[in-house]
């Protein structure tokens, strides 16, 4: 059987292509052992031969934020502050939505910056926290934390 060639979307298309990204769709509703999210198939994989080979891979590229970060309810908490750290050095006050109202820091009040893809961190001078989606790559995550010095604070939509 004869496929083209021809480069379309990047890649040859083949007959063998249209048959798997069918058997995927299907799998969707249904998945075998070793298919799922790929969040799915790091955390908690179905056999041995997915732990072995995912072993050996980066899971930062692969996990997400909210699969790692501790839920608020579970925080200590100081009067109105919630204990970000053990130390009590990261502390956040929350409104009665459940949205950041401050976050201080050693006991400075810190600036509060809403997560985008294009941030640019560098050169920045004031302290300053990240709020971000709870489906940001956890690659992305540890790059924020480590530019700012501070926990990145993960938020939900709800």
């Amino acid at each position: 059987m004869e496929y083209d060639r021809s480069m379309r979307g990047g890649r040859a298309e083949h007959p063998w292509d249209v048959r798997w990204s069918r058997r995927c769709r299907r799998d969707k509703q249904d998945p075998p052992h070793g298919y799922g999210e790929p969040e799915q198939i790091v955390l908690e994989p179905a056999n041995q031969y997915v732990a072995d080979f995912v072993a050996h891979m980066n899971p930062l590229n692969v996990l997400r934020g909210g699969s790692l970060m501790t839920p608020v309810e579970k925080l200590k908490r100081s009067g109105d502050a919630i204990l970000l750290d053990s130390s009590a050095r990261h502390r956040i006050r929350l409104g009665d939505q459940g949205q950041v109202l401050d976050m201080f820091s050693d006991d400075q009040l810190v600036k509060l910056q809403n997560y985008h893809h294009y941030l640019d961190l560098s050169g920045q001078r004031m302290p300053l926290a990240v709020i971000a989606p709870v489906d940001i790559l956890m690659q992305k995550a540890l790059e924020i934390k480590y530019a700012t010095g501070r926990p990145l604070l993960l938020q939900t939509d709800e």
